[in-house]
């Protein structure tokens, strides 16, 4: 938190040397002042999106933990779930904001991103409200304030089996937290780490930031134009939504494991057949381009809502629940890194393969979901109401 508090000052200095910036006074000496002020701005602009980058990579560990520890096994899923929800909100409303008739224009853009700078401070207020994790209090000797904590957490006094049963499940494991060079070298974390490593990753290497990040480029790849795009583009957020909504309810109701697996095996049909809908589209005359966009577009979509109901929240779930407490700040890191790792690597250099490969970019994505797939089908086991131990078994 004091991260983001650190980057929403830099981020409101930015937005207020960019108004002062702003001008139509022909006069030099008003004009070098702008220059002068454009790269201040600029400069400030890059320092609150570090620490904004840093401040979102602690949090995807932490919350994701926090939601885990407070959250009943039988809803552990669905809670666990919210923070995917929550990014899932966040990208929609970047997409509204962005249009051209709110604050996409190239003179307000800089006030489209005031809310990005506006929430952090709302939050550093509001996480005071939040009762701290039973179970870190627990593991801290604190019995009383982690009862009054679960009473607050479980709106009632019943909790006394609960209690006692965090209390024998911490008891059972060693106190001493371990490092990420201990689990690295663990041979007791090694399939835990591994498929969660791999989930981190094919959730970014299945070409999703790619079509969020660059969604324009990919609607104008697939034949749409002009306004269709930007409705296109809207029309990604909003079925992400709606589809991680399902989510929340299929992951208790299915469990992780097929929520994984059978949307994977049906991603690779998708990819494969939007490589040839996209080539087909850039081959054919103009009178047959607006069908094949149409094909190309709906199998998109069909991509979004896989994605959103397995690939999106179910790698931050699956990584809490494999790893026991003393592995598992270390474990989130790792995975985070390499969740945050591959983000990088599709941002920089998915434009320059789409200009190079074009539509066959997405026999990449094809490849590595491929890959995938089949290392997660025989090591991954189902988590869904499963103590830790049960978990282990798995692997043994």
């Amino acid at each position: 938190m004091p991260f983001q508090i650190v980057a929403s000052i830099f981020m409101i200095i930015t937005l207020y040397i960019y108004n002062g910036y702003e001008t139509n006074d022909p006069d030099k000496a008003t004009l070098d002042k702008a220059r002068k002020l454009k790269d201040v701005a600029i400069s400030f602009f890059y320092i609150s999106r570090f620490f904004f980058g840093f401040a979102a990579g602690m949090c995807c560990v932490v919350s994701t933990s926090y939601l885990n520890e407070i959250s009943p096994r039988a809803l552990r899923g669905t809670v666990g779930s919210c923070h995917q929800l929550a990014i899932v909100i966040g990208i929609l409303l970047g997409q509204i904001i962005g249009l051209p008739w709110i604050l996409g224009r190239h003179n307000t853009w800089n006030w489209g991103m005031a809310w990005v700078g506006l929430l952090p401070l709302i939050g550093s207020v509001l996480i005071w409200t939040l009762p701290e994790s039973p179970r870190w209090l627990v593991q801290e000797q604190r019995q009383n304030e982690a009862a009054q904590s679960l009473r607050k957490l479980r709106q009632s006094n019943d909790i006394e089996a609960e209690l006692i049963e965090i209390q024998n499940e911490e008891t059972a494991l060693t106190r001493k937290d371990l490092g990420i060079l201990k689990v690295l070298s663990s041979s007791e974390f090694r399939w835990p780490l591994i498929t969660s490593l791999v989930l981190n990753a094919i959730q970014q290497l299945s070409g999703i930031d790619a079509i969020f990040f660059y969604s324009a480029d990919m609607f104008s790849l697939a034949g749409l134009r002009d306004e269709k795009v930007l409705w296109g583009i809207l029309a990604t957020g909003i079925i992400n939504l709606i589809a991680t909504l399902i989510a929340l309810k299929l992951i208790e109701l299915l469990g992780r494991r097929p929520l994984i697996i059978w949307p994977l095996a049906i991603i690779i049909v998708i990819m494969i057949g939007l490589t040839i809908f996209i080539v087909l589209n850039a081959k054919n005359p103009e009178e047959k381009k607006e069908a094949l966009a149409i094909v190309s577009i709906v199998f998109i979509l069909i991509f979004i809502v896989l994605f959103a109901i397995g690939l999106g929240p179910i790698p931050y779930v699956y990584s809490n629940e494999v790893f026991p407490v003393e592995a598992r700040a270390a474990g989130l890191s790792l995975a985070m890194f390499i969740n945050w790792f591959c983000k990088f690597l599709i941002a920089t250099f998915f434009l320059p393969l789409q200009s190079a490969i074009e539509g066959y970019v997405f026999l990449l994505f094809c490849l590595f979901v491929a890959l995938a797939f089949t290392l997660l089908f025989f090591k991954m086991p189902e988590t869904k109401n499963k103590r830790l131990q049960e978990i282990q078994t798995f692997w043994k």
